[in-house]
């Protein structure tokens, strides 16, 4: 975060000053005033609060005396920091006259690391709350992110919806918004949720599906199937009732868990046709014991 190196704008190498997260939201509010006559899309990726743990030594000061955790200070620094960029952001589109006519969202990738160039496993455990897991599981700890949408006049505030979604209906629910028609043959696995940000009744019905080369799950409806390929045999869960998943039900409803297995086996061969190759270790560095 400082004395970047190897960053770019585009593809032109460039020289970082300062603290990384400030000089992105830099950028952001750059971006906002070449663009603010016109329809805009701004992704804004900040890689804070991502490993290696560094803040503003005045922002460290301040949660020392809260967390007794040498790392904790500092990624509590790191989260307020990001969260002192997006404030400016939202600032700038209130002085651009475009809060009313903005779509802004905000969510993140995955779950707490566990690694030990971040907070270490009991850092991964508080930051989850109730959720089982972290980073690189697909148990909800790793998979269930934020996510906070906020459109005036269109989103109701303060409204709370419990339904499933995932990042690649961003890309549909945007178009939708905007009134945009995807061109023909344009591809998207995602779909609108604009009428669950609006309150309206919504339900889905297809499944969801994750892989990595450590584990996969499966969620439809209710049921969550989760594979970890160091174990034997999957796991079976009822996030509805359970969403810290702490009850197996797969030897209970073994025609649930045969069925979601065919699913994922139907979603490979659809979409991840050359999957990276399934470990049957257990990895003490991605998935800690201790």
């Amino acid at each position: 975060y400082y004395h970047v190196k190897d960053a770019y704008h585009n593809e032109t190498p460039i020289e970082v000053n300062g603290y990384f997260t400030d000089r992105i939201t830099d950028k952001a509010i750059a971006f906002i005033e070449r663009n603010f006559r016109k329809p805009f899309f701004l992704y804004l990726s900040y890689n804070a609060p991502h490993y290696p743990l560094e803040a503003p030594e005045e922002l460290i000061a301040k949660y020392e005396t809260v967390y007794d955790h040498p790392l904790f200070p500092v990624y509590a620094a790191m989260v307020e920091r990001m969260d002192c960029g997006i404030g400016r952001v939202l600032s700038e589109l209130d002085r651009r006259g475009l809060t009313e006519n903005t779509i802004v969202v905000f969510t993140s990738d995955n779950g707490p690391s566990p690694q030990r160039s971040s907070y270490g496993l009991s850092g991964a455990r508080i930051s989850a709350g109730p959720l089982r897991e972290h980073k690189m599981s697909t148990h909800e700890g790793g998979i269930r992110e934020p996510f906070i949408a906020r459109w005036p006049g269109h989103i109701p505030a303060g409204a709370v919806r419990d339904e499933p979604a995932i990042v690649m209906d961003l890309m549909p629910t945007f178009l939708e918004a905007a009134g945009v028609t995807p061109p023909a043959g344009c591809e998207m696995h995602g779909r609108s949720i604009m009428p669950l940000l609006k309150g309206s009744p919504y339900r889905r019905t297809e499944s969801l599906h994750w892989e990595t080369e450590n584990n996969y799950a499966v969620l439809k409806g209710q049921w969550k199937l989760v594979r970890q390929f160091w174990f034997d045999r999957p796991f079976l869960y009822n996030v509805e009732t359970d969403l810290g998943e702490k009850q197996d039900l797969a030897d209970k409803y073994p025609q649930k868990v045969a069925e979601l297995e065919a699913l994922h086996e139907e979603w490979v061969k659809k979409c991840y046709p050359t999957p990276l190759p399934r470990l049957t270790r257990r990895s003490e560095g991605r998935f800690p014991s201790k």
